[in-house]
């Protein structure tokens, strides 16, 4: 709610002071929740989400202190790796994977993580350190993510796959472009390049992935499956290569096309996921009715 406000208050004009420490309070608001899941459930991947929102924390407080918005960006984007590696390796456990395995994956995070604060005094060779580990990440999550082997199977389970596949490979290429451009992480084209193809193309290649198994774990309805699904995710992901290529050309008019589709994409599939929860609660009020006992009068 205060992260909220704190966008809501942005974006109608308040003083930024105002927006920004609604933000910072909200970032402290998650630390707390984090301290209190690990303290009576210590998991290592509760604490990797733990520490992808002190990330958050630090970058918002970067902010607020007037640094350059693009310092504060590293930091916005391990909170969201963090917490999304986090949630994969807390279902990656029906694999059992070998202990080393996920000893390499945490080695991996901790370099990103170094990369960060290294970033704070010298900011291109943090860059850097961040883009190799972001390569690493991908290459692990590829290699023993159980979407390597679900991707096999039909219907929504497939369809979750294919967005953490394509999610794993953007963030290996935003890796490999952290790592190579970091000099470019400031401003202008490679740049938009270097943020959008982590922020769309992994982030909501996830969001997309996730949604079907988070929405009936809080709603405690099912979410229906549909090949209309494909048709925003391949729309994201065709949107981001526009948009991509525009970079590429300095083409600034592109550029704008293909993120207005990166939107169209995020609402299309906003609103095949509400008509999954409408649906399903529909069918259920159906049945519901129609295995009630009648009424005394009828």
């Amino acid at each position: 709610a205060l992260a909220g406000l704190g966008g809501l208050a942005l974006s109608i004009g308040l003083p930024d002071r105002v927006g920004q420490s609604l933000i910072v309070a909200g970032s402290l608001g998650l630390i707390a929740i984090f301290v209190f899941i690990v303290k009576h459930k210590p998991d290592a991947a509760h604490a990797m989400m733990g520490i992808g929102a002190l990330l958050w924390c630090i970058g918002n407080s970067l902010w607020w202190l007037d640094a350059p918005i693009y310092h504060a960006v590293p930091w916005w984007v391990g909170f969201l790796l963090l917490t999304i590696v986090g949630e994969r390796v807390e279902l990656s456990r029906v694999l059992r994977l070998p202990y080393t395995v996920y000893l390499l994956l945490f080695g991996l995070v901790a370099v990103f993580v170094i990369g960060l604060f290294v970033s704070l005094a010298q900011f291109q060779v943090g860059i850097s350190v961040c883009g190799a580990a972001l390569l690493g990440v991908s290459v692990w999550m590829l290699r023993f993510d159980i979407a390597r082997r679900t991707i096999h199977k039909s219907g929504l389970t497939r369809f979750i796959a294919v967005c953490l596949l394509l999610g794993q490979v953007w963030l290996g290429i935003a890796g490999a472009l952290w790592l190579l451009l970091a000099q470019q992480f400031n401003a202008g084209f490679g740049y938009d390049a270097m943020l959008h193809i982590i922020l769309i193309g992994f982030v909501f290649s996830m969001i997309f992935g996730h949604a079907p198994v988070i929405v009936p774990g809080v709603l405690r309805l099912p979410f229906v499956y549909s090949p209309w699904l494909y048709a925003p995710l391949a729309l994201l992901h065709v949107s981001l290569l526009v948009r991509l290529l525009s970079d590429a050309l300095h083409d600034a008019v592109l550029r704008m096309w293909g993120g207005m589709f990166n939107e169209i994409a995020v609402l299309g599939f906003l609103a095949l996921a509400v008509w999954s929860v409408l649906h399903v609660r529909k069918q259920s009020q159906s049945n519901a009715s129609a295995h009630s006992p009648p009424s005394p009068t009828s």
